[in-house]
């Protein structure tokens, strides 16, 4: 899942990704380690109509709650506006990122 998460992050191709509370496509900016180890996915989620998330906006996911996860080859133009590379929140450790 790692090597998949930096191709995308390096080819700047969205993901589509399926947690058990729902199912979206995101623009993967980070990849990383939080303090406890865990594996953490930075991302920016599209706004997504009639589900529980309909707001776009930054998730921090844990890649052990993702239950599939899928390359596409919908390209993104890069870092969001917003994204500061310089405050990666609860990532320790940066593993790949843009």
């Amino acid at each position: 899942m790692n090597d998949l998460i930096s191709t995308a992050i390096r080819n700047r191709c969205c993901l589509f990704v399926r947690c058990a509370e729902h199912e979206c496509m995101i623009e993967p900016h980070l990849l990383g380690l939080s303090a406890n180890g865990k594996l953490l996915l930075k991302s920016y989620q599209s706004p997504i109509p009639d589900t529980p998330f309909p707001v776009a906006g930054w998730r921090t996911y844990r890649l052990e709650d993702i239950e599939e996860i899928e390359l596409t080859d919908i390209p993104f133009p890069g870092p969001r506006a917003d994204y500061d590379a310089t405050q990666p929140g609860r990532i320790a450790k940066v593993i790949y990122q843009l």
